[in-house]
């Protein structure tokens, strides 16, 4: 439960916010695919962390 909800607050919102910022700065779409990959499984990860913890 924790790690869904992890991996959907990094993909709906943390994504969201860098998607913003890279349409503004007309940056590459690979570009944004690594960073907003590499948050949505660090939001993952925590997800999994509390999970276990609680």
């Amino acid at each position: 439960m924790a790690v869904g909800t992890g991996f959907i607050i990094g993909l709906c919102w943390v994504s969201l916010a860098i998607g913003i910022g890279y349409i503004f700065e007309q940056r590459p779409l690979k570009l944004f695919l690594v960073n907003s990959g590499y948050a949505i499984l660090q939001f993952s990860l925590i997800g999994l962390v509390l999970g276990l913890w609680s």
